[in-house]
């Protein structure tokens, strides 16, 4: 078997049982035994089980929603920057308040390792989406696109760290939503302006 294609067997197997059983109650020897592999050969893909959740939310943030940053997908520049947020939300939220708290907690021990530490082309991309949507009026705050950019990160796993901590019961979506909406300062368009 292909090391790529253990790799992911291993972690679409870790999560299955992450939101089976719960975090906690899943060993790595139980892993191990669902994947008919030893512990040896599990320890040469993954550090620990923590690191094969965050693994798996790394790459789920990396591989955003695809034509994220293209105008005329979503109407507007300042949508777009609406549909990745939303996006993101509910990437960060679809596997529960469980297994998002424990996200958190592995991350901490992660150190340089994070899944939050800002990805510079992801960056870089927005702050472009940003700038357009400034140009063309559907972003209408006057932060400054650099700063604004990483507070919207913040504010993104700061509503998503509230989410988990209420174990999921609020509405978290709408909360941060509305907020991103007043943080940008976005107007809908009446026309559609190409720019």
């Amino acid at each position: 078997m292909a090391r790529r294609d253990l790799e992911s067997i291993i972690q679409t197997t870790a999560l299955e049982l992450f939101r089976e059983k719960g975090f906690e109650s899943v060993t790595v020897l139980e892993i191990c035994q669902k994947c008919q592999i030893t512990k040896p050969t599990f320890y040469k893909f993954a550090a620990s089980k923590g690191s094969l959740l965050i693994h798996y939310y790394a790459k789920l943030l990396i591989a955003h929603q695809p034509g994220w940053d293209d105008r005329d997908l979503h109407g507007s520049w300042g949508q777009c920057v609406l549909d990745t947020f939303d996006f993101y939300i509910d990437a960060l939220t679809e596997n529960g308040p469980e297994l998002l708290a424990h996200l958190f907690i592995h991350n901490f021990d992660a150190g340089e390792q994070s899944i939050f530490v800002y990805r510079s082309e992801l960056l870089q991309t927005l702050f472009d989406v940003i700038n357009s949507a400034k140009k063309e009026g559907s972003i209408t705050t006057p932060q400054e696109t650099v700063p604004l950019s990483l507070a919207l990160v913040d504010l993104l796993l700061g509503y998503a760290a509230y989410w988990s901590l209420c174990k999921g019961e609020v509405d978290v979506k709408q909360r941060f939503m509305s907020v991103l909406k007043d943080t940008l300062g976005y107007q809908e368009l009446k026309e559609p302006v190409h720019a």
